[in-house]
């Protein structure tokens, strides 16, 4: 909407010069920023009251008994986090551009993904969506985003390259702290593309487990996305620090503004003991969203160092599974049950068994997302 005020009202000859103010993205993404704050920390409240009286909160799991004080929490905040940015980016964001639509599908199409899921965990079993419709659902969703990047004449530039200039569907993917090393996928960049998003989706679920853990973590990467979105669209910037110029994608950081300031809003409510969970709504739209940025960008190996707590709580779920189910058909289920490769997966149960508290492990998670966030900007210059 400020797009098209300046658009619309926007003299030339200087007659109204203040107005031009809108359509700079810093000053669009600092509105969507606090828009989404105040937004969240508005209606937070208000949910938390009306899932409290119409029982939309979470179930006590009997796989992590020692969390059975967390049970009837209510479980929308991430649903909150998802309106608050749809707000900020209808405000804010130009909807004329593709990766705006784009994202906008994604906040709609996997937030609606798992608001199912917590509402059938809420009203009818603790199981919610069985995981295969989960997935089938997710993949999707994000088929239909990589289909639809494929078909867009995006434009890509090369500006320390001559201002070569790309455009259409690229299959080739950059290696993070290397200059001028890309790798070309060919037709294997296209399920790539949909595994980075349904796996982002649920590496940030996964993580979704311990008062402000998913909500801190996620603040911190799409913070760091928030950035590299800004400085691939920006034709200065992008050839001083030799990115990829991708054109128009400055438009993605009034997004992730917009969902940074809802997730603030979020962790003020969230903070232990927390009154309001994520929920699947939020941590599945969470993850979806970084890894189509990941993707617009063409800054796909770059996610695994930014989210590396993600990955971190992935992959020990993925150890422990394959660990207990090869030790099981091999020795039979009571010496699988012994031989665990953690006490508890995902990783930050493992720690709460070790005798870790709650806070510390979320502030120590904290510390190791902020290094790789850190080490994730540095990659821009040590190549």
């Amino acid at each position: 909407m400020l797009k098209w005020i300046f658009d619309a009202y926007y003299d030339p000859s200087g007659s109204v010069t203040a107005i031009r103010v809108f359509q700079y993205i810093t000053f669009r993404a600092t509105v969507s920023a606090a828009m989404g704050f105040v937004l969240s920390l508005y209606w937070m409240p208000r949910v938390i009251r009306w899932c409290r009286e119409s029982h939309f909160q979470a179930a006590s799991k009997e796989d992590v008994p020692f969390h059975s004080q967390k049970a009837g929490t209510p479980i929308l905040g991430g649903a909150v986090v998802v309106l608050a940015t749809l707000a900020a980016t209808l405000v804010c964001g130009n909807l004329a551009n593709t990766f705006v639509q784009m994202l906008g599908l994604v906040l709609v199409g996997i937030g609606a993904v798992g608001f199912l899921d917590d509402y059938l965990k809420s009203f009818r079993s603790e199981v919610g969506l069985f995981g295969r419709y989960k997935l089938l659902f997710q993949f999707v969703v994000a088929a239909v985003i990589v289909g639809w990047i494929y078909h867009t004449s995006i434009e890509y530039r090369l500006l320390w390259k001559s201002a070569a200039i790309q455009s259409g569907f690229q299959t080739q993917i950059g290696i993070p702290f290397f200059k001028n090393i890309f790798i070309d996928l060919g037709p294997w960049y296209i399920p790539l593309a949909i595994i980075v998003i349904v796996g982002a989706s649920n590496a940030v679920n996964l993580t979704d487990g311990l008062d402000g853990l998913a909500g801190g973590l996620s603040i911190f990467s799409i913070g760091a996305y928030a950035v590299l979105a800004y400085l691939s669209g920006h034709f200065f910037f992008s050839r001083y620090l030799q990115v990829i110029n991708v054109v128009g994608a400055g438009e993605i950081t009034v997004v992730l503004a917009g969902m940074l300031g809802g997730l603030m809003g979020f962790l003020w409510h969230n903070a232990p003991p927390a009154e309001i969970f994520l929920g699947d709504t939020g941590a599945l739209t969470i993850g979806a969203i970084l890894g189509t940025v990941a993707i617009l960008i063409k800054q796909e190996l770059l996610l695994v160092l930014a989210g590396s707590m993600f990955v971190a709580e992935t992959v020990s779920v993925l150890i422990q599974t394959v660990v207990y189910r090869w030790n099981k058909r091999t020795h039979g289920k009571d010496y699988a049950n012994a031989h665990k490769v953690f006490r508890m997966s995902p990783l930050h149960h493992h720690f709460e068994l070790c005798g870790w508290a709650e806070s510390k492990i979320v502030i120590r998670f904290w510390i190791l997302g902020i290094v790789s966030v850190l080490a994730t900007m540095a990659s821009l210059k040590l190549r």
